[in-house]
């Protein structure tokens, strides 16, 4: 759990720097949302 929960993260916040804040938010919130 731990491991899957700081890859999403850290996924976002890389997608955040490529794409638009708003975007990389919601995208983390859509995974979270999904994973469980």
């Amino acid at each position: 759990m731990a491991k899957h929960n700081n890859k999403r993260p850290t996924e976002a916040s890389a997608g955040s720097r490529s794409t638009p804040p708003k975007t990389g938010e919601n995208t983390g919130h859509n995974l979270r949302k999904e994973n469980k």
